[in-house]
């Protein structure tokens, strides 16, 4: 049974980490969607819960405009080749509301 609230796009955009300790590490995701993101990275160094800052650069193919965005994401679940996480409100997260809690 399909739980995602939004259609996954696929992407290849690199994302850089950082947490409140101000570690940053570098990592590819593989799919987007409005409420969350896949990231290929080694699950064991973001484990379930984690709360991250994530930012990443957009290309518009139509211009050689490049958007940054940071958001806050919370890792949902962890997979043997990488993390799923949920984009949180407000860099808020409510740990009632994950998936596979």
């Amino acid at each position: 049974m399909e739980r995602r609230s939004c259609a996954r796009k696929p992407v290849e955009v690199s994302v850089y980490l950082s947490d409140s300790e101000r570690a940053v590490s570098r990592c590819t995701a593989t799919d987007m969607s409005a409420s969350g993101i896949f990231l290929k990275t080694n699950p064991l160094f973001v484990p379930r819960h984690k709360i991250l800052n994530l930012m990443f650069a957009l290309r518009n193919n139509s211009s050689n405009l490049v958007r940054l965005r940071r958001i806050t994401a919370v890792v949902i679940r962890a997979e043997m080749d990488g993390v799923g996480m949920r984009f949180c409100a407000n860099g808020k997260y409510n740990k009632a509301h994950a998936v596979g809690s």
